[in-house]
């Protein structure tokens, strides 16, 4: 399949070629607390400032009372810390938070999955991650490398902005990496305005990629299926 980024497609499935890899001198954290989170708090409202593409929920007063509410359980919180390797003397600056869900099912299939966090009153809020502007693609592809590696088969970035920095970012970061794109926009209420989000599963390795390049199939069965129960069956191809 040709390399193309999703534009206006209700949902696509885009696959991106890999290309070189890149040497970067970024570690990745895994924090599943809230202690844990807490011991940064500085550094993280330093990247909120400086982030890509802001959400508000994602900050620490948002985001640590929602994890006391909310509870801990499968919270799986990557944190991306940068390096300068010409200047050793300065302490590693965090470049990117990507709070997610550890799953061990991907829409019925058996997949290690993490999927954007959120509690479950924020139904039509951003999930977008906090990844700082200054190098953004390149914490992206990070990341994408190091869950591969981690053997992570799909990850979720669930109601992000469509056409927002994040989403270019994320589209630029697969064009170095072996992975399938799944994009879906998500249905939010007619009241919410703005631009409209979308649910971004990604593929990683051969069993990620082969459960995401399943999702179209997937989506226009469960939507004929919705029409049939709903007295009529329009002209879905399957």
């Amino acid at each position: 399949m040709a390399t193309r980024r999703p534009e206006h497609e209700e949902c696509d499935l885009t696959k991106y070629k890999r290309m070189i890899d890149s040497a970067l001198d970024i570690a990745v954290e895994v924090v599943r607390d809230r202690a844990s989170l807490a011991r940064v708090i500085a550094q993280w409202e330093d990247l909120a400032r400086h982030a890509l593409e802001p959400n508000p929920l994602y900050v620490p007063e948002m985001l640590l009372p929602a994890l006391d509410s909310a509870g801990e359980r499968g919270f799986h919180c990557c944190l991306l810390w940068a390096r300068d390797p010409e200047r050793s003397d300065l302490p590693a600056q965090l470049g990117g938070l990507f709070p997610f869900k550890r799953e061990r099912r991907y829409q019925g299939f058996p997949a290690s999955t993490l999927r954007s966090w959120s509690h479950p009153s924020w139904a039509w809020e951003l999930c977008t991650p906090l990844v700082r502007i200054d190098g953004a693609q390149r914490y992206v592809a990070a990341l994408l490398e190091w869950l591969a590696r981690d053997g992570t088969a799909v990850v979720e970035f669930r109601n992000v902005q469509r056409g927002g920095g994040f989403s270019d970012v994320l589209a630029d970061a697969l064009r170095e990496h072996e992975s399938t794109l799944f994009a879906c926009d998500t249905a939010t209420p007619e009241s919410a305005g703005g631009p409209g989000l979308r649910n971004l599963a990604i593929g990683l390795g051969t069993l990620g990629e082969m459960w995401v390049s399943m999702l179209p199939l997937l989506s226009r069965t469960r939507r004929r299926i919705a029409a049939v129960s709903r007295g009529y069956a329009p002209a879905v191809p399957v």
